[in-house]
């Protein structure tokens, strides 16, 4: 990882590895820039710009990966600028991608039927309401059970 901004953003694009783009890898921004051959990117960034998210924008890019998914081949994609720091919401963001790039897709987006996505993402609960057209913010709601379910279970393990 070569920098702060791409960990901040890693918790959403990360997710991106159990699909059939590109995270970037073997490029100077792996993470923040994403796509792959064939894709219409610039309708991708269209949807993401609209979208309204905090503390991010999006602009088009082509770019060839050096590494693992396309590996070799000149991709259509987009990079992801965090503009605030203190806004930008790496899960809501990652979630919206895969939401719109679902959404301009012509060809199937999971890797392995989904497998590899459900392993990152802790079950096939995630690609279930995508694929059923949830929102982002409504998907991220859904979560906040469990996390208050963790939250608490963790309180006994917390040195500080």
């Amino acid at each position: 990882m070569p920098d702060v901004t791409t960990a901040i953003a890693y918790p959403g694009t990360c997710l991106f590895e159990g699909t059939t783009l590109s995270v970037g890898r073997g490029t100077a921004s792996p993470f923040l820039t994403l796509g792959a051959p064939g894709l219409d990117a610039t309708r991708w960034v269209g949807e993401l710009n609209n979208a309204g998210l905090p503390g991010c924008l999006f602009r088009e890019d082509w770019f060839t990966p050096g590494f693992e998914v396309a590996k070799g081949q000149l991709c259509h994609g987009l990079q992801l600028a965090i503009t605030e720091r203190q806004s930008f919401d790496p899960l809501l963001t990652g979630v919206t991608m895969l939401q719109t790039v679902l959404k301009i897709s012509e060809s199937p987006i999971w890797r392995k039927s989904g497998s590899t996505f459900d392993i990152l993402a802790g079950s096939n609960t995630l690609r279930s309401q995508l694929s059923q057209g949830l929102s982002p913010p409504d998907i991220l709601t859904s979560w906040k059970p469990d996390e208050a379910e963790f939250t608490q279970q963790r309180r006994s393990f917390l040195l500080y």
